[in-house]
């Protein structure tokens, strides 16, 4: 039968975070400056070749920024993916403490009440 298990590096993934957010900055800034030039294509004339080479770089320069903000959004659901596993882990760590805390809490009773009764006997 095949294993199931999963294992997960917890700081792995915080500087994975940490490598998404300079990326994201990144994609930012090229948005901006994708976003400065539309509408601004060169001016090449009116003549047949140049009337087609503005509209193949008007093509291109609205193929690219959809390009860009398709990353922007691949990274955004990547950084909300990882913060959710990080938040899940975190706390899924936090509960099995507390269990474990529980049931020696529980336990150090136990050991009380046996160490009390062997007095006893």
């Amino acid at each position: 039968m095949a294993e199931t298990m999963t294992s997960i590096d917890i700081h792995s993934l915080e500087d994975f975070q940490q490598t998404l957010t300079a990326r994201l900055g990144e994609v930012e800034v090229a948005l901006r400056k994708i976003e400065a030039l539309t509408g601004r294509n060169p001016a090449l004339g009116t003549f047949a070749d140049a009337v087609r080479y503005e509209r193949h770089y008007a093509t291109l320069q609205s193929d690219y920024r959809q390009r860009v903000q398709r990353l922007r959004a691949a990274i955004v659901a990547t950084q909300r993916a990882t913060a959710t596993i990080i938040a899940n882990y975190h706390g899924t760590e936090e509960r099995n403490q507390a269990s474990s805390d529980d049931i020696a809490a529980q336990l150090g009773g136990v050991a009380t009440a046996l160490d009390e009764d062997a007095g006893h006997v």
